[in-house]
């Protein structure tokens, strides 16, 4: 069995996050995300165990903590300490402000989760049916979508959700830009181009619960 040697904090040259492939990256973050869930105390736990909860393989996984500024090859990592280590060197520290748009959808499920996601807080929501704004029940103010740039100014909103189609998701995507959001989540089917500097993920819930259905009546069939 393969076990790994832990460096300590002190001893660690120090490596950016920048090194790291977005594959690479997903999986650190991943496993930051695990390794947070619970209180590890003083628990070691070796590579193999890690690589297996982000679904990798031990090589990968060492390579990956490696290029963050942690080597493998000895006696096991501290899962607490790993978990601070990775929040560090991936910058997760700290909370963004964030912007959904879209409340027919997504955005009225995020509109009970303003605070539930690590990093970062909706802080304001938008869509283009007034009298969806009226009806809607919400702990976060709502706007207009046509106020989308002058609000994401004026309160700072660096993070855009884009929730819902039918709220013309090129139209929103421009309007997010333009108020100076630096990183759009898209949680629509429309695949949408950003400019270089703008950082940007695609997670289509639904074409993703249509892929596992269509797998799924097949096998029946």
């Amino acid at each position: 069995m393969v076990v790994d040697f832990y460096i300590p904090l002190y001893d660690r040259p120090r490596m950016s996050s920048e090194k790291l492939s977005e594959a690479s990256r997903q999986r650190m973050i991943r496993l930051s995300i695990i390794l947070q869930e619970r209180d590890w105390g003083p628990e070691r736990i070796v590579s193999a165990e890690l690589a297996e909860l982000v679904g990798t393989t031990p090589e990968s996984l060492r390579k990956d903590l490696s290029l963050l500024g942690c080597s493998a090859s000895g006696r096991g990592y501290r899962a607490g300490e790993l978990a601070d280590l990775l929040s560090e060197k991936l910058n997760l520290k700290g909370e963004l402000k964030a912007g959904v748009c879209g409340l027919d959808s997504w955005g009225a499920v995020l509109l009970h989760k303003t605070d539930s996601f690590p990093g970062v807080r909706i802080v304001a929501a938008f869509d283009g049916s007034q009298n969806r704004l009226e009806r809607t029940e919400s702990k976060v103010p709502l706007y207009p979508s046509y106020e989308i740039s002058e609000i994401f100014q004026r309160m700072g909103i660096e993070i855009g959700i884009i929730a819902s189609s039918t709220t013309d998701p090129e139209r929103i995507q421009s309007r997010m830009l333009k108020g100076g959001a630096r990183g759009i989540i898209n949680l629509t089917s429309c695949p949408l181009t950003v400019p270089e500097s703008v950082f940007y993920h695609q997670a289509d819930l639904t074409a993703g619960f249509l892929s596992v259905i269509s797998r799924i009546n097949g096998v029946k069939q």
